[in-house]
């Protein structure tokens, strides 16, 4: 074989080796993965599966983006949505994971198994795009395998296996950093600009903490280099700065619509600037007992520390990295100043709001942390390329550097951390420097690359171990395939038949959402309902709802509890199903039963347009629902007589193990110190999960079921003055600051005129006082429902001369025959986005109770279109249009100065 030949089978090979490592970054971590959900029976390799806690909302998502991806649903909005919501800015919020891509094969039966496969397939992309920048820094090695598998799956994205939306900004992190190091280095940026505007397009949250370390992360170059950059600073800065605000306007057209829809009472305004103070998260030194494996739990996920797991050996070489003399000061100057920023935004309050844009995280607290453990790792490949330096000595100094931290860090007991998982990693940790004494003592039988062999074996057995442990610490939450599928499968059978029997547009609901808190079923079934409610909401949506008698629970609303039919006609819901007898609380007409859930008819259901008299302008809703109902149905028809009665004469009692105390309804209205007693209500918690009890067992059992009764609790009774369902309700929740902490509104039972209607509220608060009592029952109100007079406004209502049409769910028609002063009413939330056009013509819509939309139509025969468009997308369509002409200009600019350089040299 000749010279020519013998270099191209060498080049070949060369180039074989290269694409094996970088097919092995994303089969090891898969493997390991995989062997780990194996072991712990998760679907579909058991019973289990990784829907658990607010996975149930991104497991619904999915199906809703199998839809989506089939051509099923609209991306601009959707019915789906709640009332219907802008589903091109839930898009920049929540995000769109590449392994999502698998909701093409979706179905109900297979979403708990296609979930698993998007985990794996996010975790192992990560251990990818990882390896590609290590191999562009220290070239094609296995050693590389060692970290990029150690970053996907470092605890970050093992705890977000179930938050599967937070894995774009792990996955892009290393990509963004290979741009940036492309960038300063004379070389392409499209690597930076790309990776940031898909980030910023696709979940502008996580692009804001890419941002953040894009902006360190040049700081820290210019300090490091700073003697090679003298004289260049200027020109360094313009082409990093040009780079980073062209690849964010390039996403513009996601984020900002987004930054419109969520700001004015959204999202984006819950913080106040009081908030911002230098309040200690937690005990500083706890921060670093999430470096061990297996350092999760349930606590953990609600409000615990950052995730920043990355493995035994990467802790070690971090710690050699600092005490290794060969490495140059500045640069470990640059990584300690950096990491010690990180590490104050964990500890101190007014840092970590920063770090999250500025709002509060609701669950998975630190949600940057990836970030930390991402620059940990960097440190850990820069030392592990002075190995050869290193010495048995700097080793073993090293190892008791880590024992006397871990003594420090855990004379501080952890519930989410056992004594046995920390042994593991120190045992770990004595393998692989036994394997670093064979490679410094007998380096013929114990090359490097044996060396970084057994490594990699020992890294992923680490891995493994914290995977399994910490996924089996949350288990406890699950809903196991036997609940998903007895549950699960019956509802979806049954809306399958309602889509199937029913051509035209139609709201339902379930009143018992499969999601508990998070109620997002109608992702999950696809129906037209409520209960998708989540974090991009704008607060003046969930504070209008619950003024309605939707209950709302922390940032979602749930609809399994209390909701009355006046409410579910007002929104026009024609179809529930529900476990629960209707027919006697809300004169529901039962279609189907199917394993125990009902379908049930409401023949009140109004339509999504409403034609009804003018003067719904002018009302504003209060604390009361009852009197909100009231006006609303009273105002809509024109007449006079209220729809919900309220009790005037009820006897409370408190029973506790200290005293036994009763007052009435009218001795608290006459209470001079009412207003006092107003202000202890906050000092008051129901049971979250308790029902009121109806002695008189007027109300199901389902309805009914209650907790253990606590030893302290208020009972109420009063003989009840008319027939038909009893509700109650207490005014003081609606407004609390971060919604409701229990259901506001509840069924008590139905009962004929002259029974004795009684029943319980327990307390936690062990010791009750009367001023608490008074202060509690001020705020309680029991009405009376009269579902005949409802059915009769309803009826007027429906017969009114209005059509409605869905085109797309973005584009609204009908027709209809007004009288003087009439509007037409909405019944979905306001949005800056909609145009109404009357008989061609545009006409303004106004915002009505604070929730819905209207507009005065003009007396006659006429036809309407209401047209949805994302508020500021055409501005983001313009400012991305011009950053892309600004990348073409940046990217000449740059060719020509680089020719340029290259004739001078």
């Amino acid at each position: 074989m000749d010279t020519s030949s013998k270099q191209t089978v060498l080049l070949y090979k060369k180039r074989s080796i290269k694409m094996v490592y970088v097919l092995l970054s994303f089969f090891i971590p898969f493997l390991v993965m995989t062997l780990a959900l194996i072991a712990l029976h998760i679907t579909p390799f058991g019973d289990h599966n990784l829907a658990i806690t607010d996975a149930k909302y991104y497991l619904n998502g999915e199906m809703f983006f199998s839809r989506l991806l089939k051509g099923q649903e609209n991306i601009l909005y959707s019915f789906n949505n709640g009332l219907g919501g802008n589903e091109w800015s839930q898009f920049a919020w929540s995000g769109i994971n590449i392994g999502g891509l698998l909701s093409l094969v979706a179905t109900l039966e297979t979403i708990p198994s296609i979930f698993t496969w998007i985990c794996v397939i996010n975790l192992s992309i990560c251990g990818l795009t990882m390896y590609c920048l290590l191999a562009y820094i220290n070239g094609y090695k296995l050693s590389n395998l060692v970290f990029s598998t150690s970053y996907a799956l470092i605890g970050f994205n093992v705890v977000n296996c179930y938050q599967i939306g937070f894995v774009l900004g792990p996955e892009l992190l290393p990509l963004v950093i290979l741009g940036l190091l492309l960038l300063f280095r004379g070389k392409t940026p499209l690597v930076y600009i790309f990776s940031l505007a898909f980030c910023a397009f696709f979940d502008f949250y996580f692009a804001f903490h890419l941002c953040v370390i894009s902006f360190i992360y040049f700081a820290g170059y210019l300090y490091i280099h700073n003697e090679l950059l003298k004289g260049k600073k200027k020109g360094f800065f313009l082409r990093w700065f040009v780079s980073s605000v062209i690849g964010g306007l390039l996403a513009a057209p996601m984020w900002l619509p987004a930054l419109k829809a969520y700001s004015g009472g959204g999202r984006l305004n819950q913080t106040g600037l009081l908030e911002y103070s230098f309040k200690e998260n937690m005990p500083f030194i706890q921060i670093f007992s999430k470096l061990f494996s297996g350092a999760n739990s349930t606590s953990e996920l609600v409000s615990g520390l950052p995730n920043i797991f990355c493995g035994i050996l990467v802790l070690a070489l971090v710690v050699l990295f600092f005490i290794n003399n060969e490495i140059d000061i500045r640069r470990k100057r640059a990584a300690g100043v950096i990491l010690g920023f990180y590490l104050l935004t964990f500890y101190l309050q007014a840092f970590t709001l920063i770090m999250h844009g500025g709002t509060h995280t609701n669950w998975f607290p630190y949600r940057y942390s990836y970030v930390f453990s991402f620059l940990m790792i960097c440190l850990a490949v820069e030392e592990f390329d002075h190995i050869s330096e290193l010495t048995i000595k700097d080793a073993k100094k090293c190892g008791v550097i880590l024992l006397i931290a871990a003594l420090i860090v855990f004379s501080t007991s952890y519930e989410f951390i056992t004594g046995g998982m920390v042994v593991l990693d120190f045992v770990l940790l004595f393998l692989m420097w036994l394997g670093f004494w064979f490679y410094k003592t007998k380096p013929d039988k114990a090359p490097l690359r044996t060396f970084s062999l057994l490594l990699l074996i020992l890294v992923c057995i680490n891995l493994y171990a914290n995977f399994i442990v910490s996924t089996g610490n949350v288990r406890d939450w699950e809903l196991d395939l036997d609940e998903y599928n007895k549950n699960i499968m019956v509802s979806g059978a049954l809306v399958d038949a309602l889509n199937t029997a029913e051509d035209e547009f139609f709201r339902m609901e379930k009143d018992e959402s499969e999601s508990g808190s998070v109620g997002v079923d109608p992702l999950l079934y696809n129906y037209n309902g409520v209960s998708h409610s989540g974090p991009g909401v704008r607060e003046f949506i969930h504070k209008g709802l619950c003024k309605l008698g939707i209950n709302r629970f922390d940032m979602r609303h749930w609809y399994s509890k209390g909701v009355s039919a006046a409410t579910d006609s007002l929104l026009g819901l024609k179809y529930l199903i529900s476990k629960k007898d209707l027919t006697t609380e809300k004169g529901y007409e039962q279609k189907v039963d199917l394993s125990g859930y009902k379908i049930y008819v409401n023949p009140n259901a109004l339509s999504v347009s409403i034609l009804c008299d003018s003067n719904i302008q002018s009302v504003e809703l209060g604390e009361n629902v009852f009197e909100n109902l009231n006006t609303i149905w009273k105002r809509m028809t024109g007449e006079k007589l209220d729809v919900f009665t309220e009790q005037k004469d009820v006897t409370y009692s408190l029973f506790n193990d200290y005293s036994n105390q009763s007052i009435t309804s009218s001795e608290l209205r006459e209470s001079i110190s009412l207003v006092a007693s107003i202000s202890q209500v906050e000092a008051v918690s129901l049971n979250d999960s308790s029902e009121t009890d109806t002695s008189s067992n007027r109300g199901s059992v389902e309805d009914n079921e209650e907790e253990p009764m606590t030893s302290s609790y208020i009972s109420y009774t009063f003989i009840a003055e008319q027939d038909g369902p009893i509700y109650t309700f207490d005014t003081s929740i609606p407004e609390s600051a971060q919604g409701l902490t229990t259901p506001a509104i509840r069924y008590v039972g139905t009962y004929k005129k002259g029974d004795a209607v009684e029943g319980k509220f327990p307390i936690t608060a062990s010791i009750g006082s009367g001023e608490l009592m008074r202060g509690y029952c001020a705020n309680q109100v029991f009405a009376y429902a009269n579902n005949e007079l409802l059915s009769e406004y309803a009826s007027k209502l429906k017969n009114m001369n209005i059509s409605f049409n869905v085109v797309h769910e973005n584009d609204l028609t009908g027709q209809f025959v007004a009288e003087k002063d009439q509007r037409i009413l909405f019944t979905m939330p306001w949005d800056e986005g909609w145009t109404c056009y009357i008989d061609g013509q545009e006409a303004p819509i106004d915002k009505t109770w604070d929730l819905f939309m209207s507009v005065t139509v003009p007396e006659g025969e006429h036809t309407y279109r209401m047209k949805f468009f994302p508020a500021w997308l055409n501005y983001g369509l313009y400012i991305s249009a011009l950053a892309f002409i600004g990348l073409i200009l940046f990217m000449i600019i740059s060719t020509k100065r680089d020719k340029n350089n290259d004739m001078a040299s």
